[in-house]
């Protein structure tokens, strides 16, 4: 068993999707038809939700690029660029700048590390040094020039001039590279933008359309478009829709939205491979918990990524032969965690009751969706769960809680064979088996809590004078 769950990546094998789960060979397939018959340059948005597969699509696009080799009749050198990992620095140019240069290099067959100087701009910020290096293998020498000395630089004609003649310099030489047969259109893949402070997410979509505004360079961002929203209305404070529209317009020549992916095939996939179906085939109860399990985790509120998270998380707290007393219990401390954490704190405390915990979970839209989804027979175990839950955590269990007193006071009016009569009936009946064999939420959600501790209701609850 791995601690971490295993990145997506691209398949060795000669089907590159071989390993793809979300169905992305088709777009990706378009996308590259399109880019290839492009002139000019061309900024690319990939627009997805968080956590529904944008690295993944652009790890599987461009290792598509690099075993192509060729977009149309150009060849094709891949950058790839985490914007995320640079946000520290106060602007881009810099580390993208490196990126692209570290490629020509590497593909000119130079194999020398760039200039320190480059690296450590950010040290040597507010003087001014040119950096050179000649660049074999491109048929004649090629001297990519930059000047850092712009970033520092103060007011005044004069040092603005020299600030455009550098930038003018570095884009003449980035145009002969992409030019040369050696290099050819290059394509910048940047991810993580959407996780960058506003400022620097902004500053790189804007480095990109002034200082990197050459023919056959291709930019092809991975992003949130309501989280750069958020960035530009902190940034500039534009919050219309039209305004933003129009100011995203001028840098984004094409907006592509990730297609929904195969839920079903995805969530399948990670139930074997996690060895769920295995881990809850103990008993019908178990097997009421798997079923719980796979028809939340397809529920369209939850993101892949949380997907693939939930699923490993739940292998890591069902191992092991002494949970097999409280298996149930494991996936509906981890629902009501994932789907109301303050709902879940309060359960550890024994600070809320089960009629207004059951009514509170309901409320929410992923927890609504998903009862929906379930048989009633279903529906009517993972209510009883939640009743037992909040009993066995109560400081006075010798009092049955009022939602239970409801459905015992419903069971005895009437013997007929209304819906609602049945529904008690089945949820008492439920509650009742919990109760005798032991429902095991405490000891579910200490196991919970020793594995992960950033919603630590034990804690309170130990705080608070609980055993």
């Amino acid at each position: 068993m791995r601690i971490r769950h295993d990145k997506v990546e691209p398949s060795n094998s000669d089907n590159l999707f071989e390993k793809d789960l979300l169905g992305r060979e088709e777009p990706i397939k378009v996308l590259t038809a399109v880019i290839s018959s492009t002139k000019g340059p061309c900024v690319v948005a990939v627009d997805a939700e968080w956590g529904a597969g944008k690295t993944t699509f652009l790890d599987l696009w461009a290792e598509y690029l690099r075993r192509e080799k060729h977009l149309g009749r150009k060849k094709c050198t891949v950058v790839r660029y985490n914007a995320w990992k640079t946000d520290y620095a106060d602007h881009p140019f810099v580390p993208l700048a490196n990126a692209m240069i570290s490629a020509i290099a590497k593909t000119s067959g130079f194999r020398e590390a760039f200039p320190a100087e480059l690296g450590a701009a950010f040290a040597t910020w507010w003087k001014k040094k040119i950096v050179k290096r000649k660049i074999k293998g491109l048929g004649k020498k090629l001297s990519l020039s930059l000047s850092i000395s712009f970033f520092g630089i103060r007011i005044g004609v004069t040092r603005h001039q020299k600030t455009k003649k550098s930038v003018d310099k570095f884009k003449t030489s980035l145009q002969e590279a992409v030019a040369s047969e050696q290099i050819g259109r290059m394509v910048i893949f940047v991810d993580e933008l959407d996780r960058c402070r506003p400022p620097y997410a902004i500053k790189v979509l804007e480095v990109t359309k002034h200082l990197f505004d050459v023919d056959d360079v291709v930019f092809v961002f991975g992003l949130n478009q309501a989280q750069l929203r958020h960035s530009l209305r902190v940034t500039y404070g534009i919050s219309e829709d039209r305004d933003q529209d129009d100011y995203f317009g001028r840098f984004f020549d094409l907006r592509f939205t990730l297609p929904a992916s195969n839920r079903d095939k995805f969530v399948d996939v990670h139930l074997d491979k996690t060895k769920l179906n295995a881990m809850l085939g103990s008993n019908d109860k178990a097997k009421t918990a798997y079923d719980w399990l796979r028809s939340y985790l397809l529920s369209q509120s939850i993101d892949i990524r949380s997907v693939a998270q939930f699923t490993h998380r739940a292998q890591i707290l069902l191992t092991g032969k002494e949970v097999r007393d409280y298996e149930s219990a494991i996936i509906v401390a981890l629902i009501i965690k994932t789907s109301d954490s303050e709902v879940y704190r309060r359960i550890l405390q024994g600070a809320i009751l089960d009629k207004e915990a059951y009514g509170t979970l309901r409320r929410q839209p992923s927890i609504e969706s998903w009862i929906k989804s379930l048989s009633d027979s279903e529906a009517h175990s993972f209510e009883a769960a939640v009743i037992a839950a909040c009993h066995e955590m109560a400081d006075d269990k010798s009092v049955e809680q009022p939602l239970l007193q409801e459905y015992r006071k419903l069971c005895s009016a009437t013997d007929d064979a209304s819906v609602e009569h049945q529904r008690a009936r089945d949820i008492c009946k439920e509650v009742d088996e919990f109760n005798a064999s032991g429902f095991g939420f405490d000891n579910a959600t200490k196991r919970i809590e020793l594995i992960s501790i950033q919603h630590s209701g034990l804690a309170l609850r130990q705080e608070q004078g609980h055993e």
